[in-house]
Parts: C-alpha cells; structure tokens; sequence
C-alpha cells in the first residue's frame, strides 16, 4: 500500500477564521489531486 503525503506551506490570513477557511480549502485540493494526508502548521 502506498501513502501519499501533501506538504501545504501557505501564508496565514489576519483573522481564526480567514485561516481555517484556508487550510480547509487547500486540504480538499490535496484530497483531489490523490492525497491520503495533508500536513501543514
């Protein structure tokens, strides 16, 4: 079985949720591109 990792280095935003709306975001274009795991800080 293989596992594909997606590294997300994006830039924050000024507020909580401008930030979550973001990593959400860029955690389901991971997902379509074939990821099994998205890490970010």
């Amino acid at each position: 079985m293989n596992l594909k990792v997606s590294l997300l280095q994006i830039l924050p935003t000024a507020t909580v949720a401008g930030n979550l709306s973001k990593g959400v975001h860029f955690c389901r274009m991971a997902k379509a591109q074939g990821a099994d795991v998205a890490l970010f800080p």
